[in-house]
């Protein structure tokens, strides 16, 4: 703007803010307003603007197998993927725990990436905390 704003002209500033992404909670609320002064007026407020961040973790869980046959006595594979879906407008996980279940039958193995499996070792349940 210019340093004299004449009587009966408008004048125009642009802010620019952001909340970042991944880390601003679902519902988070801020406020704005502005204010002026001048050598020759009282102090003058705007309206309050109040935004709403509009985050959600937004994600899907696959699971495939990805080796073995079926085969009695034979190891079998499964990946299993937390997927993101979309870039932006998405949080964080955090404190997130994945829980699989064996079908029955099924001798536990091993398990990658801290995976903890509890129960029997036929049957049971595998956990891993991935939002950590």
């Amino acid at each position: 703007m210019k340093p004299v704003l004449k009587a009966g002209t408008t004048g125009q500033v642009k802010l620019i803010v952001r909340f970042p992404n991944k880390t601003t909670p679902d519902e988070t609320q801020t406020s704005n307003q502005v204010s002026a002064v001048g050598t020759n007026v009282p102090p003058v407020a705007s309206n309050v603007v109040t935004v709403t961040a509009d985050a959600n973790p937004n994600f899907t869980l696959a699971k495939a197998r990805t080796s073995g046959t079926p085969v009695l006595d034979q190891d079998v594979v499964y990946r299993l993927r937390t997927v993101s879906n979309v870039a932006n407008g998405i949080l964080n996980l955090t404190g997130a725990v994945l829980t699989d279940t064996l079908p029955p039958g099924a001798v536990f193995v091993s398990a990658s990436t801290g995976g903890v499996h509890s129960g029997e070792a036929s049957g049971g349940t595998l956990t891993w905390n991935i939002g950590t």
